[in-house]
């Protein structure tokens, strides 16, 4: 009886042993960080800001001025053309962001990324790249990107502290959806909402998207002051 009980015991250990094996290294490899994602090639990129220069010697693309925009990751279909932002002038508080493409060709953003697309000669297979093109513009679609950032909005509870006005909550709520792509003919028409912390801006915007264009059909400010915003001075 004795064995019989201290090989059931053995057994229990062994399982508890066995298993809290398992749950560290499930731990482990949880905390893995996230394979980074591919460097960005400085010594490509600074042939690339040359080729700008020369091409433009109206901005200032000395080495000392640009910064090459490694934390902003293109659509695939604009994946080898470069983002990078050059200091603006003295009384700037951003830099100003352009594209370079391989040929060093550059386009100021945001008021250019039509014509980039038009250079590029984009066509849009489906509305998952349609909706990718956007997402992207909207980073730049901003004057002060250190501090601010446009969120689309699916509902109108995607904008952090909307809880503490609950009239505009009401008002709102009924209005703001989710981003809708509808394609006509040769044509993508998106429509949705976005939300800046600077100032607390809702905006209502239709961007119509086709093969080599990009066109902002309506950008209608709904309301300000919305949410946990950032004053603007």
């Amino acid at each position: 009886m004795r064995l019989i009980i201290k090989r059931v015991l053995f057994f229990i250990i062994l399982c508890i042993v066995s298993f809290s094996v398992l749950v560290a290294c499930s731990l482990l490899e949880f905390r893995q960080p996230h394979s980074p994602q591919e460097p960005v090639d400085l010594e490509a990129s600074m042939e690339l800001v040359l080729k700008a220069a020369k091409k433009h010697p109206e901005i200032d693309f000395t080495p000392e001025n640009v910064t090459l925009a490694g934390s902003i990751r293109p659509p695939t279909i604009l994946s080898d053309v470069q983002f990078m932002y050059v200091r603006s002038e003295l009384g700037h508080t951003e830099n100003s962001p352009f594209a370079v493409t391989p040929d060093g060709s550059v386009f100021k953003l945001p008021e250019e990324f039509h014509l980039l697309l038009r250079k590029k000669e984009l066509i849009f297979n489906d509305h998952t790249e349609v909706e990718e093109i956007v997402e992207f513009y909207l980073q730049f679609d901003i004057k002060m990107p250190s501090q601010d950032k446009h969120i689309i909005l699916n509902a109108i509870v995607d904008i952090p502290g909307i809880e503490k006005n609950l009239n505009l909550l009401e008002e709102l709520k009924e209005i703001i959806h989710t981003m809708k792509v509808h394609k006509k003919d040769t044509e993508w028409i998106v429509e949705f909402f976005t939300w800046q912390a600077v100032g607390g801006v809702v905006f209502h915007w239709e961007v119509q998207v086709k093969d080599g264009d990009f066109t902002i059909i309506k950008k209608d400010q709904l309301e300000t002051n919305v949410g946990e915003y950032i004053m603007i001075e």
